[in-house]
């Protein structure tokens, strides 16, 4: 879904149940609407032009969201007449937004932020909204893979995750070697993740050795 685009078409088939077919349109109706393209927001609709005519039946065939906070609605009435209507609204929802600016390489914790009501169909919030980093995504060892500043809602695209072991570190060293095991230490070469195979040098011999990350700061050798 293309969120940088300035006006994105939202074809939402409605199949409104009734005796004959049809429904009238009410507000409630337009909000399940605006939900599919706005999921998990609260839906605020604030005008309907031209009003709703409560008394005319008509069943909704799809919402085009035209510009910022404005969507049409279009129908066909049991007469046949199209019905064409406006919609002025907000999408609530509660995201994190920065109390500080997060670097790059700089941890990233729920602690950083605080939460708001924040309307996703205005603004960069509009914009972004399919990318905004979350308290319902996990926040335990990420960081910042670029800035994100104070008042801003972080994005998936500005968070990476945390690498066990970086380049430079001082780590523990487990050598296994047939049924023997030494404990040392080493510098790391490499930045790694668990699993990752990175280069280190081992601080007593000054060896370089190709060891795998298994833990914070921790690697294993085997020989």
């Amino acid at each position: 879904m293309g969120f940088r685009r300035k006006i994105i078409l939202f074809k939402v088939l409605l199949y409104l149940v009734c005796m004959d077919g049809h429904a009238s349109v009410s507000s409630e109706n337009i909000k399940s609407a605006l939900l599919t393209v706005f999921p998990e927001t609260k839906i605020e609709i604030k005008t309907i032009t031209p009003p709703i005519n409560k008394a005319d039946k008509i069943s909704i065939n799809y919402v085009n969201e035209t510009k910022k906070g404005v969507a049409l609605f279009q129908g066909v009435n049991s007469d046949g007449i199209i019905k064409k209507y406006k919609v002025y609204f907000s999408a609530w929802k509660a995201i994190p937004i920065a109390k500080k600016r997060i670097k790059p390489g700089e941890r990233v914790k729920k602690e950083d932020f605080q939460i708001k009501n924040v309307d996703l169909a205005q603004g960069m919030a509009r914009q972004y909204r399919g990318l905004i980093y979350g308290f319902e995504n996990d926040y335990k060892n990420i960081e910042a893979r670029s800035s994100i500043l104070m008042g801003q809602f972080p994005l998936r695209t500005s968070i990476i995750k945390t690498p066990e072991v970086r380049r430079g570190a001082t780590i523990k060293v487990k050598i296994k070697s047939g049924g023997l095991l030494v404990h040392t230490i080493a510098r790391a070469d490499q930045v790694g993740k668990l699993g990752q195979d990175i280069l280190i040098t081992t601080f007593s011999t000054k060896k370089k050795l190709t060891a795998r990350v298994v833990g914070e700061n921790e690697v294993e050798v085997k020989l």
